[in-house]
């Protein structure tokens, strides 16, 4: 409708169509929409498909197969019921990490390089960071808040590599590996 000075004040686009907010199932919650909605855009397309029972049915249902396709696509060629029944895509909620446990000596900030080792090494020079605030040193803060937490993680599993069954132990009497 238009005024005698011309065409009526207000939004010059129709509003967008209302749209009710998703309820998400708690795979898509917890791994977003990865399928790009070909599942629903509710759907992860990760959530754990229940086994067919055995019927006279001679095809499998075709979303079914659709699912379990993109899932082995994505995840090594095992779909998420497999990956739980193996332990390695756990369904109950984990306990959050920590690394709280300490360095280990050798691996300590004052252990670290602070001007090159010569004459062991040809360079003369430390190497810069690339945003050019410092050089590549643990007693750099920024270098440092980076490789703090790298080394307690590795402490950490160089002090419990005994425990570890993939780890072949030499002077053992264990041993894991044939």
């Amino acid at each position: 409708m238009a005024t005698p000075t011309g065409p009526v004040p207000g939004p010059s686009e129709a509003a967008p169509p209302y749209r009710p907010a998703l309820r998400l199932d708690s795979w898509a919650v917890k791994y977003g929409i990865a399928s790009k909605g070909q599942f629903g855009l509710d759907k992860s397309g990760f959530a754990p498909i229940e086994y067919d029972l055995p019927s006279f049915r001679t095809t499998k249902d075709p979303e079914i197969a659709a699912i379990e396709k993109f899932q082995r696509g994505n995840m090594g060629g095992f779909t998420s019921a497999e990956l739980g029944q193996l332990d390695c895509l756990p369904t109950r909620e984990l306990t959050s990490g920590n690394l709280q446990n300490d360095i280990i000596p050798m691996l300590r900030r004052d252990r670290w390089e602070r001007v090159p080792a010569q004459p062991d090494l040809t360079r003369d020079h430390m190497y810069p960071l690339s945003n050019g605030n410092g050089i590549w040193s643990a007693d750099n803060p920024e270098v440092w808040k980076i490789l703090e937490p790298i080394l307690r993680l590795a402490s950490r599993m160089l002090m419990s590599i005994h425990v570890m069954p993939w780890v072949h132990c030499p002077h053992s009497s264990l041993s894991y590996i044939d």
